[in-house]
């Protein structure tokens, strides 16, 4: 139960710096975003490769 209270304020914390709410250093709000996109696109990516001999 923990665990799960930790990610949602994980999750918080990242929309607030994502968002600019929360001020940090420009080099970790680039790298968040970076890392945020690279894993959409890897998600993309997966879905793509899981998906493509069906749709053949």
């Amino acid at each position: 139960m923990m665990l799960l209270v930790w990610l949602i304020d994980l999750g918080t914390v990242t929309l607030d710096i994502l968002s600019g709410r929360r001020k940090v250093h420009p080099t970790v709000q680039f790298g968040l975003w970076g890392a945020t996109l690279g894993a959409v696109v890897a998600g993309v990516a997966a879905v793509w490769i899981v998906l493509a001999p069906v749709l053949k």
